[in-house]
């Protein structure tokens, strides 16, 4: 388990230092094509479960004028429990590394990813009927939608699945841009083998420039979370209830 956490956190630094080292060296060249590099961080709580993840998404050059090849990484801690004959605890770690090309259109940004997940899930005491403990590596693909910063309208859909474990996850959102707040609701899905989730609920983002004199954003949501078959056996990673997330991100 240690070799695991330290595999994780090695991960997760990597995609930092790569990130900040980036940003500077484009900071520096005077490149004007390239978008900024992304930092983003945040936590989720629902019933019985903590998640808390950490990424980046660096820019490697511009195939033209409205695309351009990216680098993301991604780490997640996820800490859940349940009951089956008698309560169990669960400590989930996560990283991916992943290729992708992104296009930039009038109206709408795409982009694709492809490349390798690893999850690790340990259960105290063991339970031999989860069929998401041990761990796992996979092929992951990804793939998001978003509108245009100057449209006042605000759509977004992201999605991704990974091998390890048949993970899932996909969310959309409609909003309202006002001033520097953008709000609307949200729903999403995710799951894995044993385990599938639904949301309703809604979200704020905050533009942060103004405030701290950089482009920074803070995101919030609230909503409820529906277990498929809740009531009828073990939820493997969470259960059924009011759900609370916030985000930061940071580009430079």
């Amino acid at each position: 388990m240690r070799t695991t956490k330290q595999s994780v956190v090695a991960m997760l630094t990597a995609c930092a230092t790569l990130a900040c080292s980036y940003g500077v060296a484009n900071a520096g060249d005077g490149s004007k094509d390239l978008d900024p590099v992304t930092l983003y961080s945040g936590s989720d709580f629902s019933p019985h479960s903590q998640y808390y993840y950490l990424g980046s998404v660096v820019p490697l050059f511009r195939d033209s004028a409205t695309s351009q090849i990216l680098l993301r990484g991604y780490s997640s801690y996820n800490h859940y429990d349940y009951n089956n004959e008698g309560k169990r605890n669960a400590d989930e770690w996560q990283g991916d590394a992943m290729l992708g090309y992104q296009v930039e259109g009038t109206r709408v940004t795409m982009a694709a990813f492809i490349g390798v997940d690893f999850q690790n899930h340990r259960i105290f005491p063991d339970d031999l009927s989860n069929p998401g403990r041990g761990s796992e590596t996979g092929f992951k693909v990804a793939a998001e939608i978003e509108s245009s910063a100057d449209s006042p309208y605000y759509f977004d859909l992201d999605g991704d699945y990974s091998t390890a474990f048949s993970t899932y996850w996909a969310r959309g959102r409609l909003g309202y841009k006002y001033d520097c707040i953008t709000f609307g609701p949200e729903a999403s899905v995710d799951g894995s083998v044993g385990y599938d989730s639904q949301r309703l609920g809604g979200f704020a983002t905050f533009d942060l420039e103004k405030i701290i004199q950089r482009s920074a954003t803070l995101t919030l949501s609230l909503g409820h979370q529906f277990v498929s078959g809740s009531g009828s056996g073990p939820d493997f990673g969470g259960g059924e209830g009011t759900y609370g997330a916030f985000s930061v991100g940071f580009d430079f």
